[in-house]
Parts: C-alpha cells; structure tokens; sequence
C-alpha cells in the first residue's frame, strides 16, 4: 500500500503513522496529514483543545507543534468522577 504524494518533504519520507516517534514533533497540518487515517482528527479540532488546554503544544517560529503521543491521550476513556453520597442517613 502506498501513500499519495504530499508536498512536505518530511510527510513523503514517513507517510504513515508507524513511521512517526510517540514524541516526534509534528506541526498541526503534518499531524492531520499523516494520523488523519488512524484517528478523527483537523487541524480545527487541534487548534481548538490546544485553545481549551487540553491538548499542550509549543509554539516555534509562530507555527504550533504536537506530538502523535499527545493526541493519543485525547482518545483515552474518561475517568468517571466519583460521586458523593447523597445522604449519610
């Protein structure tokens, strides 16, 4: 299986998922590019739990970077809040 060609040379030497590191810095477009396939992702959604601060990300040169290990934990099964007793009687 192939991928189609992309204009970033980074994305055409590892154009799938496996061939990217868990902490491999990737900018938002790149992410959506090459995880696209393995998770629903845009670069909207990115921008928009980086915003909510639920995604972390560094901001170089003025373009905003994420790593695939980062998003991955976005996907995790919520932890349910324990709930507190409602009466003690």
């Amino acid at each position: 299986m192939s991928a189609p060609p992309h204009p970033s040379p980074r994305i055409a030497a590892r154009p799938f998922p496996t061939d990217w590191p868990d902490d491999a810095p990737m900018h938002l477009d790149e992410f959506v590019a090459v995880f696209g396939i393995e998770l629903p992702v845009s670069v909207p959604l990115l921008r928009g739990e980086i915003r909510k601060g639920k995604l972390p990300a560094k901001k170089v040169a003025g373009k905003l970077f994420i790593t695939p290990s980062q998003v991955r934990e976005l996907f995790q099964p919520c932890r349910p809040d324990p709930k507190a007793p409602a009466s003690t009687s």
